[in-house]
């Protein structure tokens, strides 16, 4: 249980989540919250791809141009931002 508390936390103040072959053996992802205009998380945007090509470092490197996808797409559904 804290391990997740851990994640959860580092999550919100990241305002990504990752995940490094949690789920599959190989594959790396990453997700930041779509936001309605009340603020409630109503979706995910995501990427993933191979851990030999998407590593760790590469995805903090892309983490802002996922974050600000995000945000406009929650901007869109009417989130204040």
């Amino acid at each position: 249980m804290a391990k997740l508390e851990k994640g959860l936390t580092e999550a919100r103040e990241l305002g990504y989540a990752m995940t490094l072959e949690e789920l599959e053996t190989g594959l790396h992802a990453m997700a930041a919250p779509i936001r309605s205009r009340e603020g409630e998380v109503i979706a995910a945007l995501s990427a993933s791809g191979p851990a030999y090509r998407f590593t760790e470092e590469r995805m903090r490197a892309l983490a802002p141009v996922l974050t600000r996808g995000a945000e406009e797409i929650s901007r869109r559904m009417g989130h204040p931002g």
